[in-house]
């Protein structure tokens, strides 16, 4: 089979099959396995967000099927489609409440780095970021987009290879409000000023500021998904 292809019948319906049954899946270490090499997206919607890369989940020059079953070293066809499927409910619990990265400056692999360098992503000249408590703070807050029963569907009707990924919601990236910032500093801890009305007191240093660590969430998502201690098996 060409991995590049879009995927057969035989794999569209084990994603339906992924989506619409009883169990949900539990993470296994060849699900870790594969997370450490899933590559994240910006989607941007509304304020925007990370996600995981729902055409290419392992990269570009990477063929999802042929890229998994290397990683799992083996060649189950159909058992890799199972589980690269399964990521897709799975990602937003381990970046929730699975895994744990401690602070600290992190490589991204070279291909990575490249490919995400910018002024907003924070990543050093050699390929590096500094993860912070505060990145692992928001990574956990993160209001995350899961394909469900209903919008599997749609996501099966692509005319191209499609994988039913996780995304960040763009408009409340953290919580309910559009203003993302005031849901970032609720997470962080650190909540804007309100004054005798109880209006929220406006702060364009902190806008800033916290703005700035909103783009630098794509690369930390990265980081931790490449670099966290998974849960316990």
């Amino acid at each position: 089979m060409d991995s590049n292809a879009v995927p057969t019948i035989t794999h569209r319906e084990t994603i339906r099959d992924v989506f619409t049954g009883d169990a949900a899946p539990v993470l296994t270490a060849q699900h870790c396995a594969l997370i450490r090499h899933l590559r994240v997206i910006w989607l941007p919607i509304e304020s925007g967000g990370p996600g995981i890369d729902f055409s290419q989940p392992f990269g570009q020059d990477n063929p999802t099927l042929a890229t998994a079953m290397a990683i799992l070293e083996t060649n189950d066809e159909p058992l890799a489609a199972r589980l690269v499927a399964e990521l897709g409910l799975l990602v937003a619990p381990y970046v929730g409440a699975g895994a744990a990265l401690a602070p600290g400056r992190y490589a991204l692999p070279a291909d990575v780095a490249a490919e995400l360098a910018s002024a907003e992503a924070g990543i050093t000249p050699d390929g590096q970021f500094d993860f912070s408590a505060q990145h692992a703070a928001l990574l956990k807050g993160f209001n995350w987009t899961v394909v469900d029963a209903a919008m599997v569907a749609y996501v099966l009707e692509e005319d191209t290879e499609t994988w039913p990924m996780p995304y960040v919601d763009g408009k409340y990236p953290y919580g309910e409000c559009s203003y993302f910032q005031i849901d970032m500093a609720r997470v962080l801890g650190e909540p804007y000023a309100l004054d005798d009305n109880g209006d929220m007191v406006g702060d364009a240093d902190k806008d800033e500021r916290l703005e700035n660590l909103h783009y630098q969430t794509l690369t930390a998502l990265q980081v931790f998904l490449v670099h966290a201690t998974p849960p316990a098996q």
